[in-house]
């Protein structure tokens, strides 16, 4: 029983020249095909020279066993002695490098830390903009702001807007905002009504939607026994946000089993219409959109949000000039507006 228990609990040393990130991201991936396994994880980053990567070992060797190095080592030479590893290795980068090289015709630089360091400044700065402007524009705060935004996301409160938000600022250099959809705000008589600071949005415009059953659920742990909580008043919620989401025609998606990096992924592929048209796929989650949408709203939701990290920069440039000359006055670094802290609370 005792040999039992061990064999489903390996020990995992994530072992990183750099911040080990890809090694446990890739580790952790593979560990999912094993969901009866248990591993224990071990962090090592920041591993550079012989003698840490030989410390390293000596841990392994008298550690419990069994026990698995999983190591992404830019350092040619620290990749050659992990044959002295005492445990099977996942080199992450060995053979991939190798490949690379013989496709390429070009020599790799070994350089460490790459992946998670600072690499292209422009870009980092771009990340840490982008995560300013979303964190000043979370739950409809700086509403006569949002013309900056690559995006913004909709949605019932607790839908998944927040986080979905940050994921996108600090994976991608999106500037994210997010908006809370209110029943009482989206009826103005029979018509399902546009929020004042919505308006003029067009493509950037993306809808979460979730179970009322969910919702609930989740509601359920913030607010125990609470009228927002409620089963009745989720229905009502998620009923009105429909029938606004379909009335202004904005592609949305069913966020109920998704994680937070597939919801992101999707609404990053919901803005360039061959990505989405490809996740529409039997079986997929994917986004409903309208083929109604303007040919000019179209080409501006794909420009919003590109991979290349150039792109979105511009449109948001673009933005701000259009604001500074409307307003006489341009938002302080980092993307804050004018007035608000930067925590994004007043």
């Amino acid at each position: 029983m005792m040999a039992d228990s061990v064999a489903q609990c390996p020990q995992v040393y994530l072992v990183s020249d750099g911040t080990g990130i890809t090694a446990e991201t890739l580790a952790r991936s593979l560990f999912t095909q094993f969901p009866d396994v248990d591993p224990a994880w071990h962090r090592l980053p920041f591993v550079q020279t012989p003698g840490r990567l030989a410390a390293v070992f000596a841990r392994v060797e008298a550690g419990p066993q069994p026990a698995l190095v999983v190591a992404t080592l830019a350092n040619a030479d620290l990749r050659a002695d992990l044959r002295q590893s005492p445990v099977p290795v996942i080199d992450v980068f060995g053979e991939q490098v190798e490949r690379l090289e013989n496709l390429l015709g070009a020599t790799a630089q070994s350089v460490s830390g790459r992946a998670h360091g600072m690499g292209d400044v422009s870009r980092y700065d771009r990340r840490i903009e982008a995560l300013n402007y979303t964190l000043a524009h979370d739950d409809g705060l700086a509403v006569q702001d949002l013309s900056v935004a690559d995006v913004v996301l909709l949605g019932a409160s607790r839908s998944g807007k927040t986080p979905t938000s940050l994921y996108l600022a600090m994976n991608y250099g999106l500037f994210a905002a997010n908006y809370p959809l209110v029943p009482e705000d989206l009826r103005q008589g029979d018509i399902p009504h546009m929020p004042e600071g919505l308006r003029g949005l067009g493509g950037r415009l993306v809808g979460l939607t979730i179970t009322p059953q969910r919702l609930a659920q989740i509601r359920e742990g913030r607010r125990p026994d609470s009228r927002y909580a409620s089963l009745a008043q989720c229905r009502a919620e998620c009923a009105a946000i429909q029938e606004f989401l379909d009335s202004w025609q904005i592609p949305h998606l069913d966020v109920t089993e998704l994680s937070i990096e597939e919801i992101a992924t999707r609404v990053r592929d919901c803005m360039d219409p061959a990505a989405a048209f490809e996740q529409c796929l039997p079986g997929r989650h994917c986004f409903i959109r309208s083929s109604a949408l303007a040919p000019t709203e179209r080409v501006a939701a794909r420009l919003c949000s590109l991979p290349t990290p150039h792109l979105p920069r511009l449109v948001t440039e673009q933005n701000r000039v259009e604001r500074v000359r409307a307003t006489g006055s341009a938002s302080p670094s980092l993307g804050i507006p004018p007035g608000l802290p930067e925590n994004g609370r007043g």
